[in-house]
């Protein structure tokens, strides 16, 4: 009985361990969208795509900074993103 209990254990931690990553990808999606309104331009939301303006990006970055902080890895998916 141990034994089943211990392996369901281990098996819901390593669910759990792998699952983060995922989790906080979403959470950063999330505050990203939320706080897009602010920063953008015209409707509200900044272009992404081919029509991208190096701006828009410019705006994201910044905006991330002041979430994550200066030198933070969520942040750097911004740099070079518009050109």
């Amino acid at each position: 009985m141990w034994r089943a209990l211990l392996g369901y254990a281990i098996g819901i931690a390593v669910i759990v361990v792998l699952a983060l990553p995922f989790g906080r990808e979403i959470e950063y999606r999330y505050e990203v969208w939320r706080h897009a309104d602010q920063i953008g331009e015209g409707s509200g939301r900044p272009t992404v795509g081919a029509q991208a303006r190096l701006s828009d990006f410019e705006r994201l970055r910044a905006r991330c900074i002041q979430i994550y902080g200066f030198g933070s890895t969520e942040c750097d998916r911004f740099l070079g993103a518009g050109e």
